[in-house]
Parts: structure tokens; sequence; C-alpha cells
């Protein structure tokens, strides 16, 4: 989660317009004064900062390949596709989950006439952006068999899905988190030169990506549909996907999403959905330690003005009437954290504003 721009709280106005002189409200005062307590024109503000949120639940998409890969039956099931797994998956986090995070889906690839040409193409068209109430959508959007085109395009559904959470979530204030729905072949290689090295050629440049989104905050849940273990070797440069062990590599996948499972099985298995639900579920909502984060101290630390429902609150040395709010560590300023009735009514209202207040010359 990032934190406030702090910067509109760094500089105060000066002027001299009715400094000292009373005052019943703010509109008495001259420019860049304020009616301080007391009854004195005299207080700087500086603009304010405020912050809103119009929910609190983590954004979560799932990218899922759609591949004809996946209209292969399981090795340990024959009369159930992949596919079929992958839309029971679906629909499993959608009913657990769509009312407690704001989901999202993006397909790879995207299905176009462009597809025979580049299997590989993947674009918005096929991503459905993070949002409250979306489990049924996410399965209905999803066809009933796979396609009979396209490869494993999943580095470019991470840079949509980063895309869509900047979208939805443009100042960065909730939790984000991906979960990665694939079968092999892990292709779709940058390396590949010819229309059969996009095939066959194994992408190694997926898991160091993968590995960047969890370093940036943002997990991803690998899932493996039909992951069995092969006598091959791990990922290596310019290896051939036939060449890697399945299990190696989608271990490797989930210790870099930064969620791997314990045991030799790491990633998610669709029958492991319970426990991939409750990982999802206890991500938690943004604020949920009720601290805000600035940019940088404030000018003037100790003038510093929270308002939240409609009530102003300056700092306070503890929470003890639970109001309010109070610096976790006085000797750093650049966290603010919200007494538990004040955390409340933020929650409630959805919406705080922080102003620097600045001491009359």
């Amino acid at each position: 989660m990032s934190s406030l721009a702090a910067a509109s709280l760094l500089a105060c106005f000066t002027g001299e317009a009715l400094q000292g002189e009373p005052c019943s409200a703010d509109a008495d005062c001259g420019p860049n004064l304020r009616c301080a307590e007391g009854g004195l024109c005299g207080e700087f503000r500086c603009p304010a900062t405020p912050l809103v949120l119009p929910t609190f639940a983590p954004d979560l998409t799932l990218i899922v390949t759609s591949t004809a890969s996946m209209g292969k039956s399981l090795a340990d099931d024959p009369n159930t596709t992949r596919w079929q797994q992958v839309l029971t998956l679906v629909d499993q986090i959608g009913a657990a989950l769509g009312d407690r995070v704001n989901l999202g889906l993006q397909v790879v690839p995207t299905l176009s006439p462009q597809t025979n040409l580049n299997p590989c193409d993947t674009d918005a068209r096929s991503r459905i952006l993070p949002g409250p109430d979306q489990g049924p959508l996410l399965n209905e959007s999803l066809p009933q068999s796979p396609p009979g085109l396209g490869e494993h395009a999943l580095r470019a559904g991470l840079d949509l899905s980063l895309a869509g959470f900047a979208l939805t979530d443009p100042d960065d204030l909730r939790p984000h988190a991906i979960v990665l729905i694939s079968d092999r072949p892990l292709n779709c290689s940058d390396a590949a030169v010819t229309s059969q090295d996009i095939v066959e050629l194994f992408d190694n440049e997926l898991t160091p990506r993968v590995a960047e989104l969890a370093a940036a905050g943002v997990p991803v849940f690998v899932v493996g549909i039909d992951i069995q273990p092969g006598d091959g070797v791990a990922p290596f440069p310019g290896a051939k996907y036939e060449e890697v062990d399945p299990q190696l590599a989608f271990n490797a996948l989930a210790d870099a999403g930064g969620r791997p499972r314990s045991g030799a099985t790491r990633f998610y298995r669709p029958e492991d959905a319970a426990a991939l639900i409750a990982d999802l579920a206890a991500i938690p909502p943004a604020f949920a330690d009720c601290r805000v984060h600035l940019d940088a101290a404030p000018a003037y630390p100790q003038r510093l003005v929270l308002r939240v429902a409609e009530h102003n609150h300056r700092v306070q040395p503890d929470c003890s009437s639970g109001h309010g709010w109070r610096y976790p560590d006085p000797k750093s300023p650049t966290t603010l954290e919200l007494c538990p009735v004040t955390c409340a009514d933020f929650r409630a209202t959805r919406a705080l504003t922080i102003e620097q207040r600045c001491p009359s010359e």
C-alpha cells in the first residue's frame, strides 16, 4: 500500500490580512487565515489532503489461461477436462469471495482475428476490472469449452492486471493480489524468433516477472491445472517447455509469487480450493491497522488536523478515549494511527482529510 502524499503538508501560506483580529468563523478572516481557537484570526492553513475510498476490500484478479490444452482430459480422470476444473474453481472463488473482495478477471490470450498470427496476443478486451459482487460475472464470462487457439501469454496477463489495479485504485490505497490459473506449457517467450519458437520455448522471464510483482507488494497465488511431476529438468535459458519438469516450473512460480504452500507441491491444485479461498480471504482490507502513512514528516506535527465524520481531531498522546489519533512513534511523525472510535468513523464514511495548520506569524 502506498503512503499518502505529504507534499502539501510541508509548506504553509503566509498573509497578514486581519491577523490577530476577532472572528467567529473562517469567512471573517482574510486570505490564508482561519478563525483559530480563541476567536482570533491567525493560524494559517495549508491545502487539505483528502483520502477517499469507495471500498476497503482488496482488489483480486484471476488470470486464466484459455487455450486448446485446457480441453485435454485430466491424467487421473479421463471424464473431466482441465477446463472443467477451471470453471469449477472460478465458481468456487466467486461464490466464497465475491461479496468480500473486488474480483476481476484477465483471460489469456485475447481471442481475435489476429490470434492466428500471434497466438500470444493479449489485450484489455478480455479483462474484467476488479469490482464488488462480481463473482457470478466472472464465471458467466468464461466459455463452456476452451478455444482451439492461442498460447500461454501469462506475462501479458500480469501486466494488464497491474494496469487494471491502477484504474480501479489509482492512489494505490487498497491491497492487490493475483491468482494465476494455468496448465502447461508456459511459453510465449520473448526469445522466440520463429512461430515455432513461440509455441515451443519455455518463457524464462515469467518467474522473474512474478517475483517483481511480489516484491512490489502484489502477491501472486499460483494454481496448477493437471500438473504432474515429469522427468524433465529445472527451467534454463533457451529450454523448450517439454524439457522442463512441470512441477519444478510451477513450484518456482509459486515461490516467486510470495505465497507458496508448504511441502513438495508449493502451488495450489484445484482440489486445494478451500485452502486457496481461506488464504485469499485472509488478505486484509485497506487500513486494517488503522494507520495512515505519509511520504514525509509534516512541517508542524503537533498542528496536524484530521477531519473524520464532521469532526476535527488533533494529535493526542494515547487513544484511551477511543477518539482522535496519535503518532505511534512521535520521533518519526510519518505514521498516523487512528483511535478505535475515529477509525470506525473512517470505515463508515470511507473518507478523511489531513490538514496542516501553522503558527501565526
